[in-house]
């Protein structure tokens, strides 16, 4: 089977490494198309057996024109068997895709994350309606996406997320080996890993480490919070998480509605787990979700006397890192998230 997938995400290591490892395992031969540069990041050619990752580089200053055409003439070339497309049902981009490809007989996926009732958000509903309804498969990142995508269209639909875990990038490492006996060991109580944002609870996560007086490392960013108490990280390069989750104790996020958002996933408590540490989660949004049957903690969101008892009850207790990893890598790694994918789309053939 041939995967053709498209989307300005799959720029990053964390996207297209999905279809990286699908390829390497040999369930499918996938392609990933996406534009040369977004944001601050920019897209590398790759080849290897079973996959490719094909930027567009712009030749014109009609950037999006060049995306679209080029895109077209990348995806027909490829003759694949089923077109997956990574961004959200209301954007145009998803459904100029659908229309464009609407003529040609390999099958239409396409991917959403949103998990907040369609008549509550600000998207386009006519527009969602047609992309979902021109689809020949909806995938869901969770069941709160597919709760609303079925109440919007009858096209079939799963729950899978947009990608999986690198387990072989995260993984526990012994701190020991890795820093010089002339340096001091820094280990943490706690790390996060994510935005300094309001709705992801920063301040909260801050006030009960200052409260117990734990060593906490923030690595981050892009948010309008800056944590005070505690070492901070910029948001460091990705091969370089594990390193900063092998440093602490404990992994924590508490996020919670805040002005319209819900957590839709978070794949942090995932990569903390696969480097056999111990995760604290809130039940917000659908993150309680996604980590159903783990041995993850969760507690109610806002709750910080919760948040606390927890954190204090975790540090003293004993850990099995080995049952936290194994969990990631049956549920979440890519192999797996893989395997599931290429399942569902052969069911559509």
């Amino acid at each position: 089977m041939r995967i053709a997938t498209v989307g300005h995400s799959l720029i990053n290591y964390k996207q297209y490494n999905l279809y990286e490892t699908i390829g390497e395992k040999g369930l499918a031969e996938c392609k990933a198309i996406c534009p040369s540069s977004w944001y601050d990041e920019t897209g590398i050619p790759l080849k290897k057996t079973g996959f490719e990752l094909k930027p567009l580089f712009p030749t014109s200053k009609s950037w999006m024109h060049y995306w679209l055409v080029n895109l077209k003439r990348e995806v027909l070339e490829f003759k694949p068997d089923i077109l997956y497309i990574m961004q959200e049902p209301f954007s145009l981009f998803t459904l100029w895709c659908l229309k464009t490809f609407q003529k040609y007989p390999f099958k239409k996926v396409v991917f959403g994350w949103e998990n907040k009732e369609p008549k509550t958000t600000n998207y386009d509903l006519s527009v969602w309606k047609q992309s979902l309804d021109l689809a020949d498969l909806v995938v869901c990142g969770s069941k709160d996406t597919e709760r609303w995508a079925n109440q919007l269209t009858a096209t079939k639909t799963m729950v899978c997320p947009q990608s999986g875990i690198d387990t072989e990038l995260f993984k526990p490492i012994d701190m020991d080996m890795v820093v010089p006996m002339d340096m001091e060991k820094i280990e943490y109580d706690l790390v996060y890993v994510g935005r300094f944002a309001e709705e992801k609870g920063v301040k909260m996560i801050e006030q009960v480490a200052k409260e117990l007086n734990l060593k906490v490392l923030w690595v981050g960013g892009r948010g309008k919070i800056v944590p005070e108490y505690g070492d901070k990280l910029g948001w460091v390069n990705y091969i370089d998480l594990p390193m900063q989750y092998n440093k602490a104790k404990l992994f924590v996020s508490f996020t919670y509605d805040f002005q319209g958002y819900a957590e839709q996933f978070n794949y942090c408590p995932g990569e903390a787990m696969a480097c056999g540490i111990p995760a604290i989660i809130s039940d917000n949004g659908s993150q309680k979700q996604a980590y159903e049957n783990s041995p993850i903690t969760v507690v109610k969101e806002k709750d910080t006397a919760a948040l606390k008892e927890t954190i204090q009850r975790l540090l003293k207790a004993d850990h099995k890192p080995e049952l936290l990893r194994n969990w990631v890598v049956e549920n979440l790694s890519n192999e797996a998230v893989g395997k599931r994918l290429v399942k569902a789309f052969e069911e559509l053939k």
